[in-house]
């Protein structure tokens, strides 16, 4: 691969340190302190032993490296695997690798020195990288669904002790509203997985030229410190992205004024609404052509550096700078398409128009800057707290629905079995008069 210096990998079943282990152990123990799942996969270490791979680029070693290092000790991706296969969902677990099938469809076609593994030469190089991708979703569920409950747990215990602590003063009376807080703080998050973050992380093992931790250690960066706890969200799920739609559409409406007034605002926030979903949740994998792509996701790693105060702005502005890129193509579909059309047929062009984009092709906007970009994360945040306040008040609207259609239900059981009591007694009360009837006849 150009030249690079090769190196055997290790197997993805196990890291450095539980190798160490193992090797220390007889072979008996060490195959009885596997997990199923490493069992399963330890049929490909021979795979991943014979043929090297090109290493990972500098800033690839640097940003996955960073991560992994700031870990506390015990934090190893081996734990995480080992531990995901029984916390992960089965049906969780199920949708991941209907996802890792699909994925591959959608990555770059050229393994230039940029992106990409060695060219699989036969079907196991393919089941070894689905394999690789697998785990590193899995294990990436595990560490996003403990992060989080180990933060709802928190929360939970401070507002326990806060409410005890305003439960002691003379004046307070509270028990309710401790009652509903104690309930909120119980509930415990069993997925955080989108179908997009499939595609995020084959983009990660192609940057990580195959080396498994890598990948999954660069694929926490992206998601922690470049996309944010909010963007995926789960309670609202995709929070932060709701936000974001919201400031795409301003920052079309400044940085495209034409493409805004051809629009209007309701069919502008249709269209940002329905590109964003195709194109910020999956990184635009798959929606543009090779070269471009690399070099927005080249970017986007290095979001918390390039804009700290708007650390995936990168999405957005090239999100915006394609829809400017479709200037003329907007007016031709706005001024003939029918208002019913126009969403899809909009799409449509953008997909076509990414795809075919040259290879240097970068969005003509300028930077902004650091006060822009503020500007531009409160509003994305207060869209994102609109969305979460109306999230909040439909689930309270369909909770006390459901409660009135239990009490109808009741009532209903009720009044039925007042009407059957009242049958009986009926047919009971004639019965007895029929008797008495009978008897007093001559």
């Amino acid at each position: 691969m150009g030249g690079a210096p090769m190196r055997p990998t290790l197997p993805a079943s196990a890291s450095r340190d539980s190798l160490m282990s193992m090797r220390s152990r007889g072979p008996a123990e060490a195959a009885a302190a596997e997990s199923p799942l490493q069992r399963r996969c330890g049929c490909l270490d021979h795979f991943r032993f014979s043929k090297a791979s090109a290493q990972p680029s500098q800033l690839v070693e640097r940003l996955a490296g960073q991560k992994r290092r700031g870990q506390p000790r015990r934090i190893r991706y081996s734990r995480f695997v080992a531990e995901a296969e029984a916390a992960v969902p089965s049906s969780v677990a199920k949708q991941i690798r209907l996802d890792v099938h699909r994925s591959f469809a959608s990555l770059p076609r050229s393994h230039s020195g940029r992106w990409g593994w060695p060219p699989d030469e036969d079907e196991h190089a393919q089941q070894a990288r689905s394999d690789e991708l697998f785990r590193i979703l899995i294990a990436s569920e595990f560490r996003a669904t403990t992060r989080l409950n180990e933060e709802l747990e928190a929360s939970s215990v401070e507002s326990t002790q806060a409410q005890d602590k305003f439960a002691a003063t003379p004046s307070s009376s509270s028990g309710a509203n401790r009652a509903s807080v104690g309930s909120d703080a119980s509930s415990h998050v069993q997925s955080v997985y989108v179908q997009g973050c499939s595609l995020l992380a084959a983009m990660c093992l192609g940057f990580a030229r195959g080396e498994e931790q890598e990948a999954f250690w660069l694929l926490q960066h992206l998601l922690e410190d470049v996309l944010g706890s909010d963007f995926f969200g789960s309670s609202p799920p995709l929070l932060g992205y709701h936000g974001d739609c919201a400031a795409v559409a301003l920052l079309v409406a400044s940085e495209a004024p034409n493409v805004a007034q051809m629009l209007g605002p309701r069919r502008l926030a249709e269209v940002t609404s329905a590109l964003a979903s195709r194109c910020l949740l999956s990184g635009f994998v798959g929606f543009m052509a090779d070269g471009p792509m690399l070099a927005l996701w080249e970017q986007l790693l290095e979001g918390h550096l390039r804009h700290p105060a708007y650390p995936r702005f990168t999405l957005l502005h090239w999100l915006v700078g394609l829809l400017r890129h479709l200037e003329t193509e907007v007016a031709l579909i706005a001024g003939q398409a029918r208002p019913e059309e126009l969403v899809p047929l909009l799409f449509k062009s953008a997909q076509q128009a990414a795809l075919a984009l040259p290879n240097d092709w970068q969005p003509s906007i300028q930077a902004l800057g650091e006060a822009r970009l503020q500007e531009l994360r409160q509003l994305s945040w207060d869209a994102s707290q609109a969305h979460l306040r109306s999230y909040k008040a439909r689930e309270i609207q369909e909770s006390h629905a459901k409660k009135v259609w239990q009490s109808l239900d009741r009532a209903t059981g009720l009044l039925q079995d007042s009407m059957l009591t009242a049958q009986a007694m009926a047919a009971a009360g004639g019965a007895t008069l029929n008797a008495s009837a009978s008897s007093s006849s001559p």
